[in-house]
């Protein structure tokens, strides 16, 4: 199995990528305490063949331990993957380092924190489509935080349209959600519905999609 791979130095490179590749299914699918003693066994052998896997190890473990609220870990885990970017000098997962961080620093309540983070992301003309709305999704929750609706609906808004534009189903899902969000608390209640229901058939593609 993936725990005996993960013990062998000849069969570490399958071991990496399978643990990879599963990593974000695993956390979609609620598997995530299980998963976690997988994460840190292959950071632990990572960090030992000196392999620059372990920044994106370390950036879904930081992912895993921000969505069970476990914040300074979170934190921790994932400058310690920024700081190895800079250390194998390579920008592969830098601006969703960055994302995460204002995510992170967001459900810290520190605000300020979180728009810097996300503006690094923006300011950078190399950056992704998918990191760019991942930041401007981050900037929409502050605003939110805020009660700052107007506000917060354009970077969802914005973030909405990155993502239609890639044609994906589940992050176009996430988003349609976090504006019904904003609609219903600032009183849209029939935008509001009509977003999440749309929320809700695009999430339905993306269980087709998982089911075909």
């Amino acid at each position: 199995g993936l725990n005996y791979a993960l013990s062998l130095v000849e069969a570490w490179p399958e071991g990496r990528d399978l643990t990879l590749c599963m990593s974000p299914l695993m956390m979609r699918q609620g598997q995530g305490v299980q998963w976690e003693s997988f994460l840190n066994k292959s950071i632990t052998r990572s960090a030992k063949e000196k392999d620059p896997a372990e920044i994106e190890l370390r950036l879904q473990l930081g992912n895993l331990y921000r969505l069970q609220g476990r914040l300074p870990e979170a934190k921790n885990c994932l400058q310690k993957a920024l700081d190895l970017c800079e250390q194998y000098e390579v920008r592969t997962h830098y601006w969703a380092l960055l994302n995460l961080l204002g995510h992170v620093a967001r459900l810290s309540a520190q605000s300020e924190e979180a728009m810097a983070y996300c503006q690094q992301v923006l300011d950078e003309q190399s950056v992704s489509a998918p990191e760019r709305a991942e930041a401007l999704n981050v900037m929409g929750f502050v605003a939110y935080d805020q009660r700052q609706w107007e506000e917060a609906l354009g970077y969802f808004e914005q973030a909405l349209g990155l993502y239609r534009s890639l044609d994906d189903s589940y992050q176009i899902a996430r988003m349609l959600n976090n504006r019904g969000l904003v609609l219903l608390r600032s009183g849209n209640l029939d935008k509001a519905q009509e977003s999440y229901q749309e929320a809700f058939q695009q999430f339905q593609v993306v269980n087709d999609q998982a089911e075909s």
